[in-house]
């Protein structure tokens, strides 16, 4: 089926039970359950100590600038000279590619298929850094959202 097609049944279906949706929508509760947090005034400062609580570490900065210089930062701590990335058109990050490539940084191919697979990962294994975006990150359980595509394996 396609994707139009999914669509389309998507759209007729709730057209359909427009009346019934918004009944039961209606009859829901809408206080918070308890283990729901609630936002916190600073929504970065939430994210980042959830993850921390995750054992995860977080960078905040102010802009592109900030970000690569953290960036350098890190590479440098790590000694890296080989990273796994996403493709850096997918990371949207102005920039990047000419710091890595100042640094004399080899990208390594992260979107690993077919026989070659497991041999392939072990080659990935040494890389001290990994660089990949994220499409969304939710402040109340420090999570971040990834969708695989087109370079970003």
């Amino acid at each position: 089926m396609s994707r139009e097609q999914i669509l389309n049944t998507l759209r007729s279906s709730l057209a359909s039970r427009r009346t019934w949706l918004e009944h039961e929508a209606g009859r829901a509760p809408h206080t918070p359950p308890a283990y729901v947090l609630p936002p916190a005034d600073d929504l970065a400062t939430q994210f980042a100590e959830e993850l921390g609580k995750l054992e995860g570490r977080v960078y905040l900065v102010s802009d592109d600038e900030d970000a690569l210089e953290q960036i350098g930062t890190l590479l440098d701590e790590r000694n890296a000279t080989q990273i796994n990335t996403w493709d850096l058109d997918a990371i949207g990050l102005p920039g990047l590619g000419e710091l890595l490539q100042q640094r004399g940084i080899t990208l390594l191919q992260g979107n690993i298929q077919g026989d070659e697979r497991k041999p392939r990962l072990q080659n990935l294994e040494p890389a001290p850094v990994c660089i990949s975006g994220a499409d969304l990150a939710i402040a109340e359980s420090g999570t971040l959202l990834l969708r695989h595509g087109a370079g970003r394996p």
